[in-house]
């Protein structure tokens, strides 16, 4: 029988092969899996994009480039021994040192690092969406209630003003002119 490439040696090693190799990204359970992940900024919170941002704890590394809004996730292999222990954080020209946080023994939960760099300072925490801290969105949204409240009221001040202007101009009887005598007495007088 002639040999083909499905029972050649080679091709049977091919097969293997493809068949046997997996990602290294997923092929870890989550108690072993370790995301750092952030932004890196400059002063004026503008993204810096395609920076090399490199985490490591001895011998495991992971490494990547941002992307045009600065976000970066790297994922690392640590198990639960390395808890408490320092990750070396480089992205772009910043450096700084984490440590490793999770709950020990936690296999469902997802252990993600927020490391944000803003202007080459470090920041433990989601910068969230547009890269605004939590407090910044919490006092946008009450200076925009008070914003609305105010103008509200301003809106109803003029538009009572408005129906009154119209009132007076249509001369409507009994109502109040400015210094407190009614349209109706005023027109007595007149005649008089």
């Amino acid at each position: 029988m002639p040999m083909t490439r499905a029972t050649s040696p080679v091709g049977l090693l091919l097969l293997l092969l493809l068949l046997g190799s997996t990602s290294a990204h997923a092929d870890h359970d989550s108690d072993h899996r370790y995301s750092v992940r952030g932004y890196l900024v400059d002063d004026r919170q503008r993204p810096i994009a395609d920076a090399i941002v490199v985490a490591q704890l001895d011998g495991a590394r992971a490494s990547g480039r941002t992307d045009d809004k600065g976000y970066y996730n790297l994922v690392m292999h640590l198990h639960d021994q390395d808890i408490g222990r320092e990750i070396q954080l480089q992205a772009g020209a910043a450096t700084a040192s984490v440590r490793m946080r999770a709950e020990a023994g936690n296999r469902h939960s997802e252990r993600i690092h927020w490391a944000s760099f803003v202007d080459g300072r470090l920041r433990e925490d989601d910068l969230g969406r547009f890269r605004m801290p939590g407090w910044a969105w919490a006092l946008l949204a009450a200076s925009a209630a008070i914003g609305l409240l105010v103008g509200g009221v301003k809106l109803q001040a003029a538009t009572l003003k408005r129906r009154r202007a119209t009132e007076r101009a249509a001369g409507k009887p009994g109502q109040q002119t400015r210094h407190g005598k009614t349209k109706r007495s005023k027109d007595r007088k007149r005649r008089r």
